[in-house]
């Protein structure tokens, strides 16, 4: 089991990784989003099929991703 499964009692499946990129410290110290200062980078590139995975998801009346974002962000407040 997970850490975050035990934690949020919620199963979790990979959707994917953000790949190491020397552009992501670059625009930290630049304080603006890796997104934007290098848009065709890996780790963007990387986000970005997640964020496309994420929204291919189908959307579940209980549970799925939405109970586990409420679960998430009940835990950080």
């Amino acid at each position: 089991m997970m850490v975050a499964e035990k934690f949020l009692q919620f199963p979790l499946e990979p959707l994917g990784m953000i790949f190491y990129d020397q552009n992501v410290p670059k625009a930290v110290k630049q304080q603006q989003p890796f997104s934007l200062t290098h848009p065709e980078s890996k780790a963007s590139l990387s986000v970005l099929r997640i964020a496309q995975r994420m929204l291919s998801l189908p959307e579940q009346s209980s549970g799925g991703l939405s109970l586990f974002l409420k679960r998430l962000f009940s835990k950080i407040n």
